[in-house]
């Protein structure tokens, strides 16, 4: 069966997000002094490449911290659940 292979997939990618979500709000609340919604707010603008702007001025550190890999691996692992679904489903 493939859905279990697929449950599994999602599974972690689930987790992938939600991980480099809370790490990307934990660093805004860290570094930018940020309460928890503006840093999750900007956590979410910023990996979802919507691009509104800074939720507030951001500090070289801040700045940093924004465009570090973490931004780009969370678009990098968008792709990871589905890339081997159609190899799942031919089994």
């Amino acid at each position: 069966m493939w859905w279990p292979v697929v449950r599994v997939r999602l599974t972690k990618f689930a987790l992938v997000v939600l991980g480099i979500t809370g790490v990307g709000t934990l660093g805004y609340m860290v570094l930018e002094g940020w309460h928890f919604i503006d840093s999750l707010y900007m956590t979410v603008i910023t990996l979802s490449t919507v691009g509104f702007g800074e939720v507030r001025p951001l500090s070289a550190v801040g700045r940093l911290f924004t465009s570090s890999p973490a931004a780009s691996s969370w678009r990098e692992s968008a792709r990871w659940p589905t890339s081997s679904v159609p190899s799942a489903t031919q089994s």
